[in-house]
């Protein structure tokens, strides 16, 4: 165990870089780093419905953006277990959460201080899209898979009603997804309602930031490339003034490992490490 002022946690090396895990002032993640460089632009990396830390379980994608020059926190904001302390459902997530981990981020002794990129998978990519809206120190967002719109609460039974996110203690207004699943089929046919969905939108002419959006032609759990297409409809519309991209691939939801070369890619462009 290292026990350091900022943070408990562990610390060890895996796959070239150094991890630490990090169970502080309420945040649960992992922090890949490089102890031997400094000023390493930092990345805030999320996951989706799945719970729990997503991307500590899946391929070296933190060991690889290390590898490049960044540092990445790797951060679990809801466990179906509760494990932890964290909720036990994707309800109720304060935003403000995702920036404590921000925050974090910028005061470890290896960031490069100022902006910060935020990568996102599935409700995670919607989260990350909602987050720049807000917080204008996003510079760099990647969503994988998104969402256009703000959607609700959802367990593993998909039974729970209720906003997934808020903001100063407020509901962040929600699609009714326990609405869509009794009376639509498939339930996320709900998206070509506009009259239901579009005051639900994202507000992502609100960000300050380049942002890459992936989708799957053939995604079964939602419509990811014709909701991406909504989201650049809206930038356009709306005269963003940041570099935007959309790139669909024909794929199902799971665009992890096909995608992984244009994230780095668009990283390389737009959030440079060196």
């Amino acid at each position: 165990m290292l026990v350091v002022t900022l943070c408990w946690c562990l610390a060890f090396k895996a796959y070239g870089a150094d991890r630490r895990v990090v169970k502080d002032g309420g945040l649960v993640g992992t922090f890949y780093y490089d102890s031997y460089k400094k000023a390493q632009p930092p990345i805030l990396l999320i996951g989706g419905s799945s719970g729990g830390n997503f991307y500590d379980t899946y391929q070296n994608y933190p060991e690889d953006l290390v590898a490049r020059g960044y540092a990445v926190l790797t951060l679990a904001y809801f466990d179906y277990t509760g494990q932890d302390g964290l909720p036990d459902k994707l309800k109720h997530i304060p935003l403000e959460y995702f920036k404590s981990a921000m925050d974090w981020l910028a005061i470890q002794p290896q960031i490069k201080k100022g902006k910060i990129a935020v990568i996102g998978n599935s409700r995670g990519g919607e989260a990350v899209l909602l987050l720049a809206s807000i917080y204008p120190q996003i510079s760099t967002v990647i969503a994988m898979v998104p969402s256009a719109y703000v959607g609700g609460a959802y367990d593993e039974k998909r039974i729970v009603s209720g906003a997934a996110w808020t903001l100063n203690g407020k509901e962040i207004p929600y699609v009714e997804y326990q609405r869509a699943i009794a009376n639509y089929s498939p339930w996320w046919n709900i998206i070509y309602d506009l009259k239901e969905v579009e005051p639900y939108a994202i507000p992502v002419e609100k960000m300050s930031a380049a942002v890459l959006l992936l989708s799957g032609k053939r995604d079964m759990v939602w419509p990811s490339t014709e909701m991406s297409l909504r989201i650049v409809q809206r930038l356009k519309k709306n005269l963003y003034r940041y570099p935007f991209t959309h790139i669909s691939y024909d794929a199902g939801h799971n665009i992890r490992a096909i995608s992984w070369p244009d994230v780095l890619y668009f990283l390389k462009k737009h959030y440079p490490a060196r």
